[in-house]
This record gives structure tokens, sequence and C-alpha cells, in this order.
């Protein structure tokens, strides 16, 4: 972590238990100083939703105090089945343009309200193919309003929100250290989910969560035994109430469900993979052992299967020790002092984009203060004329304030058609006339004019955009009509708003018809793409993407169903 930080409280909140753990991570290894789980409040989690903050930070509080902990800063690691993740290709841009690129294509890669929801991200792997960088990612999207949640529970707890993870990422993160080199899937069996996972030289090939867990086991055994759920924990530790294949016995079928996904994700692979099968299997059932349940899965899969029951880089401290299978119940606190994805509301967001720009206003003010204060000393004769030009700066930084936001603005709308440039030309196949159009838009567009989005389909454009005024937008309009290319244009969506400060901003949309130039080569004479160069289109779009995907499964058994079934065919 970029923290400077060394010592946490992490959380992770489920619907039947939360469970909390204090972490040192100075060293190489992790020390665990304390961990305890406590019951969920009735009535006040549902699904990933916190519903009752008093209640929940009511219960970690008295956990807190009970145990003297006195760590300050608290990470959170999130999940549930309003979240949803996407592996995605794209080109091999600087880490700080990786947010840029997937918040202005977000709505792509997932079927939702992007408004509602916030984005981040973890780099799987770099690689090249066919001459070109890219990178994979796995990109997770989170409800806005339970992320902004954990803000208000962090608040409520008194505690600094170092950040939020996503729960399939803080297990992977811890994982990736444990196993081998060669492919291996690794299969963690927790009391509502099932998560399996699949790496290759560390690196994650894919993932899936299984909407079935140990509950499911739990309710079989107290149907057959007749026993509530304390009892029937201890049966399943003690006895071995898994056949070694599918006969008919209750306990075992309640598996069949689990078993075939898991089946589905095995075979998904390999038919995709000949040539890199899989080697291994690790289970990981909560620190628990399931007598059985490994002869069955070794069975069912046809892999041998190895019974992950401790940690590699994750110790106790001299004060606190804890039995290494007592730790693989905390993995998903363990590993989000790793390289946690870290999900910022979008009120945060803000508020930090508000400081930053009243923070170098002030600066800059204070500088110019400051300059004038050194030429007053010299002698008192001099004191008019320097106070003078003192009041001259003043007034020269505030007439060029708004200047410097127009400057501004501009390249940061120049930055954001080269990323859009940038990325089409690395993603998608070849398309003169499309990289033609380009260009010629180019030209003509204001410096004032900032593209939001843009698409092109058999000749028909649309766009939307943004201006400073009406009298920019309709300077645009009058370049574009100018081009012999361009035909049939339609402008829709015009609306005003204006910010804090008064300043206005015309947004519009608007599509034109363009024909293929009679010679494409003229593209190629005001261009700066490199050869073979490609752009996106809609029309290519479906065909060409590399993006793989999957949205998190923890939803209901029949709907994850289908989307597995879709999967493996």
């Amino acid at each position: 972590m970029a923290s400077k930080v060394t010592k946490f409280i992490t959380i992770s909140i489920g619907s039947s238990e939360i469970k909390l753990a204090e972490l040192d991570s100075s060293k190489k290894n992790i020390s665990v100083l304390w961990a305890e789980t406590v019951p969920t409040p009735p009535d006040a989690y549902d699904e990933g939703e916190i519903v009752d903050i008093e209640k929940i930070s009511k219960s970690i509080k008295q956990t807190i105090f009970k145990n003297r902990i006195y760590a300050k800063h608290v990470i959170f690691t999130v999940h549930g089945p309003k979240f949803a993740n996407k592996e995605i290709i794209i080109p091999n841009v600087k880490k700080d343009k990786i947010k840029s690129v997937i918040d202005a294509n977000c709505a792509e890669y997932f079927p939702i309200n992007t408004e509602e929801y916030v984005f981040s991200y973890s780099i799987l792997e770099h690689f090249v193919q066919e001459g070109r960088k890219q990178m994979r990612l796995m990109v997770v999207a989170a409800p806005g309003d339970i992320i902004e949640s954990y803000y208000t529970l962090a608040d409520r707890l008194g505690m600094k929100l170092e950040c939020i993870d996503y729960a399939g990422n803080s297990t992977l993160q811890l994982i990736r250290q444990q196993v081998e080199n060669a492919p291996n899937i690794v299969i963690q069996v927790n009391k509502a989910t099932t998560v399996v996972s699949i790496l290759k030289n560390g690196i994650l090939q894919m993932q899936r969560t299984i909407p079935y867990g140990k509950n499911v086991l739990l309710n079989a055994v107290m149907d057959e035994k007749q026993v509530d759920e304390s009892t029937a924990e201890e049966l399943i530790k003690k006895e071995k109430m898994i056949h070694p294949s599918f006969d008919g016995d209750q306990v075992t079928d309640s598996l069949r469900y689990m078993v075939a996904n898991l089946s589905r994700v095995v075979d998904y692979y390999t038919t995709r993979n000949q040539d890199s099968l899989l080697e291994k299997a690790y289970l990981i059932t909560d620190g628990v052992d399931v007598p059985g349940l490994r002869e069955l899965l070794t069975n069912e899969l046809n892999i041998p299967i190895v019974i992950m029951n401790e940690l590699k880089n994750v110790t106790g401290s001299k004060y606190y020790e804890m039995p290494d299978n007592h730790l693989m119940n905390y993995m998903e606190n363990l590993g989000t002092v790793i390289e946690p994805i870290n999900f910022v509301s979008k009120k945060h967001m803000e508020s930090l984009q508000k400081k930053e720009v009243k923070h170098n206003n002030v600066a800059l003010i204070a500088g110019s203060v400051i300059i004038s204060g050194l030429l007053v000393l010299p002698s008192l004769w001099s004191y008019k004329k320097t106070t003078d030009q003192r009041n001259k700066l003043i007034m020269d930084i505030e007439s060029i304030q708004d200047v410097e936001q127009i400057v501004n603005a501009y390249y940061d709308a120049k930055d954001k058609v080269a990323d859009l440039l940038g990325f089409t030309s690395n993603t998608y196949s070849d398309n003169d006339s499309v990289l033609y159009m380009y260009n010629k838009l180019e030209e003509v567009m204001p410096s004032d004019i900032s593209l939001s989005s843009i698409s092109f389909n058999n000749g028909q454009v649309s766009l939307s955009a943004t201006g400073s005024s009406k009298l920019c937008v309709a300077k645009f309009l009058e370049e574009l009509e100018k081009l012999e290319n361009v035909y049939d244009i339609q402008i829709s969506g015009v609306s005003e708003s204006k910010d804090e400060e008064n300043n206005i901003t015309e947004s519009f949309s608007l599509t034109f018809k363009f024909l293929k130039a009679e010679s494409e080569g003229e593209a190629d004479e005001n261009t700066d793409a490199e050869p073979g160069s490609t752009v996106l289109t809609e029309s290519n779009a479906e065909q060409e993407s590399t993006v793989k995907s999957e949205i998190n499964a923890e939803s209901a058994p029949k709907e994850s169903t289908d989307n597995n079934e879709k999967e493996a065919q």
C-alpha cells in the first residue's frame, strides 16, 4: 500500500457475521495483532448493503473497546450481488490514464446505470500481442450508495478510512502468494458462496463466484439428523457426512449444484487451454476440514486436491498467537493490505477536487504576497512603488484565473481526445475512412468544445459534447457544414448549466452523415497515427472486442446457473 500507515483494522461485514482483524504490514510478512468474529446484528445488513449503520457501528465499537484496540485507520472489504466485475483488455497506457479510459467506456463494460456506480480496477498483467503492448484489468463496479455508507460508517466509528477493497480482490492478492506457478485452481468454500480462481504464474486467468456455500451443507445435515446448527457443525467436523460420489445420499446430494458449477469452470478453462492444463486444486474451507469433501471433488473434477490449511507470509504477533487454520477464516481481511482496489465515493472525489483547486489558488496568492513583501523591504522610499506593484500582481492574478481555467479545460479536452484516439487506434481493425473523419473533425473543432463521446456506424456519426457558450457551438456547426464529406447535420439535446461560480456550460448532441473520402490517402497527410493504427467503430466493436466478462454471480441460484451454462457453451 502507498500509505505510510502500517497498522490497520480491517473489517469484512457479511450477512451472518462481522470479521475484524488488526494487522501490521510494516514488515515482509503480515502480522496479525488481533482477530475476532462477531454476529451481524439482526436486520442491519442485507446482500452487501448496510441497512442500519447505528447497529453495525455499535457492535464494532463494543468489540474494539472490549479488546482494547487503538488503531485508528480502517480498511473495509465489500461484496454482494449488486457488485459486478469484468476482465477487459486495453492498450498499455500510463497508470494515471487508466481510470479515465475505464470511466469513458464503463457503459460498454456493464449493462447498468453507470451514474449510480463507482468504478475501480486492479492490473492483472501486462503483455504484448501482435507487437502491441497491452494490459489486462479486472474492473469492478460498486453501487455508489453502498460505498457512501461505508464512509458514513467510518465516521461513526471515529476512524480514518484508508480504503474500501473488493473482497474478490483481497482474497486473490493473498492466494497468489500461496500457490505454485503451474496452472492451478483454488476453490474457496465460504458460508454463503464458493469463489473459484484459476492462476498461472501468479496471474489470475479467471475468477467465478458460485452462490452456494457451506450453509447449504449445514442445512442438509440439520434436516437429515434433525439437529440444530451448532450440532450440525460438529457433525460435519467429526463425522464423514459426505460420500466420495453422488449416490442418492441427502447430505452429499446437497453439494451437487456447487460441484456441477465447478465442473463447468474447469471444462471452460480446459477447452481453451489444451496446452496448459490444470495440475492441482487447492481447497479452502474457512479453516475447517470437511471430511469427505476432498474425495468427492477429486472424483468429480479429476484433479488432485490439496487442502490449504496454512498461509505463507502471515504470522501472529508475540502477543497474539492464532492457529493457522483459524487464520484461514480471515483471508478477506488479510489480503486487503497487499494491493487493494480502492472505491472512492463521488462525493469524496468532488470534495478532494475542490480542496485541490482552493489549495492551488491560496498558494498562488500567497506567493505573490511574499514576493511583494520582499520588494517592500529594501527601503522606505520605495514603499509606495512596491505597494502598487503588489496590487497590480493581485489584479493580474485575478484577471488570468478565467484564462487559466479555459486553458486548462482546453488541454484536458485535448488529452481526452488524444486518449480516445490512442485507445481506439490500438484496439480494433483498420478503418481509414473513420480515421480521416476524426482528423477532419479535429481540424474544425474549436478549442473550447469538449468531446464527451462519439460513435460511427455505416457512415452515421453520433457525438455528444460541451462548449463554453452558444457562440462556440454555433461556430463548430458552421465549420462542420463546410466539410465536403459531411451532410444532413442534426443537433439535439441542447441544454445549459451553471456551476457554483456561474460559469456557463452548453451541452449538446448531434448526428451527421459522413461520406467515404474518394482518396483515403489524404488522411495520412494530416495525422500523427502510426502505420497500421486502427479505430473504434460500432460495427466491429462487438466482433473484435477482446474483453472477457463476468458479472459477479452472487445472486439467485437460477440466474447463476443460466450464466454459467451460457459461458460454458
